[in-house]
């Protein structure tokens, strides 16, 4: 077990916890032709990457949640809000984007998506973009960004979207929205893709686009909901995935299904290791808009059978000059310029489990409350801390002293999942 005080206020190694090492983690298999071994040597071979460079005072970011978290952190009322939806992850699926904004159309919010993942080549709108010039068709999807209030990122693939992005050249335009004030949003994928990098599941075949457009471009979003949650209800079936798309609900008043709001076929706290499947999380570099490696679903096991939170402590050991920022289910992080808080649905399970009033514990069985782990492995082993409930967010992130990119397994992934949409013709455009 992990063991953490709230009265603990710098970061990591200044703590009194447990540890977890290496040598304790049990062993899980990885699909990808690399042992633990293997992995371990060649990730720190591989090159280093550019991190984010400090702790940012300005932006703001609801990770892991929807809803009224999110318009609260909007200086102006909802409907003059322009939100924008990143379906990327989701290859575009018009039944994920009407699920996942409901809630903003709800509130009287103005809400559109920006479809770039290239997959609908037929529709009325892509043949549109098509006759643009590629100089106005990118400057029509940063217009897109400029104007957008709140910037929501669907759940999905992690990598697809990320390499879509920049095969575009969207991320000067994402970071300049940042920078002005609009809120950055999202679970899973939503939330892995504004830090240094995310513990990914991008690496699960039944993310990938030729799987998912087949099984969802012509479901409506109640459709998606019931197959998703069909997975859910009995952990004995588990079998698809985890889609790197968590959206807890932020006003903490809807419904289960409504607060995880998950793309996760096959996830669950509790999946039987006879119907996993022989895939492995790997680390995803991401737009690094905030510093740390983060972590949705710490709580939930996935269709591969692997408790995450034991996983993400493993990916640690190979990436030691990073933070961890681990997120339970049913757990947000709020940011608020140079403020945090943190949500969670206290009737829900969750991995932190009340000691006293300042010591807190890590419990896999779901016996404890939602919340977010403050991660770091030094001198070969992970040392865990719970995040207090609010402070200032310099207190919880810590910039990296090095990055080491997964390439093979990145690699790997991009074989197996292609990107053959559409991408500007010169690197001057891509820039």
């Amino acid at each position: 077990t992990f063991v953490s005080s709230f009265a603990t206020k710098p970061l990591l190694p200044a703590l009194t916890t447990t540890t977890t090492t290496s040598s304790h983690l049990p062993f899980f298999h990885r699909s990808f032709a690399l042992s633990m071994t293997q992995r371990k040597s060649s990730s720190t071979s591989n090159k280093a990457t550019r991190a984010c460079p400090s702790v940012p005072t300005h932006l703001k970011g609801v990770f892991a949640a929807r809803g009224n978290a999110i318009l609260n952190l909007v200086n102006k009322p909802p409907q003059e809000t322009n939100v924008l939806y990143l379906g990327t992850a989701t290859y575009d699926i018009e039944g994920f984007f009407i699920r996942q904004t409901q809630r903003f159309v709800e509130a009287g919010c103005h809400v559109e998506a920006l479809k770039v993942a290239g997959v609908d080549t037929t529709s009325a709108d892509e043949q549109w973009l098509s006759s643009l010039s590629p100089q106005e068709r990118i400057r029509y999807y940063e217009e897109k960004i400029d104007n957008a209030d709140v910037l929501v990122v669907g759940g999905g693939n992690t990598l697809f979207a990320l390499d879509r992005w920049r095969k575009l050249g969207l991320v000067p335009a994402l970071r300049r929205a940042g920078e002005r004030g609009a809120v950055l949003t999202g679970g899973s994928a939503g939330a892995i893709c504004w830090f240094d990098g995310g513990h990914s599941n991008s690496a699960d075949p039944s993310t990938y686009k030729s799987i998912r457009v087949k099984k969802f471009a012509n479901r409506s979003p109640d459709e998606i909901v019931d197959e998703i949650y069909s997975y859910k209800s009995d952990s004995s079936t588990d079998a698809d995935s985890d889609s790197d798309d968590e959206d807890t609900d932020a006003d903490m008043s809807s419904s289960d299904e409504e607060m995880s709001d998950s793309d996760d076929e096959g996830e669950s706290k509790n999946n039987n290791k006879k119907t996993s499947k022989p895939w492995e999380y790997f680390r995803v570099s991401a737009l690094g808009f905030f510093p740390g490696l983060v972590s949705p679903h710490l709580d939930r096991v996935q269709s591969n059978g692997v408790l995450r939170a034991r996983d993400f402590d493993e990916c640690l050991l190979q990436h030691p000059g990073e933070n961890g920022i681990g997120i339970d289910h049913f757990a947000a992080l709020i940011v608020d310029g140079p403020n945090f808080e943190v949500l969670s649905l206290t009737d829900k399970e969750g991995t932190v489990k009340k000691v006293d009033d300042n010591t807190f514990e890590f419990v896999e069985d779901g016996s404890g409350d939602p919340g977010v782990w403050i991660k770091q492995a030094v001198n070969g082993k992970v040392v865990s801390r719970v995040c207090p409930p609010r402070g200032q967010l310099k207190d919880i992130l810590r910039v990296a002293s090095t990055i080491v990119e997964d390439e093979e397994a990145t690699r790997q992934c991009r074989m197996a999942n292609p990107d053959d949409g559409w991408v500007p013709p010169t690197p001057a455009i891509r820039q």
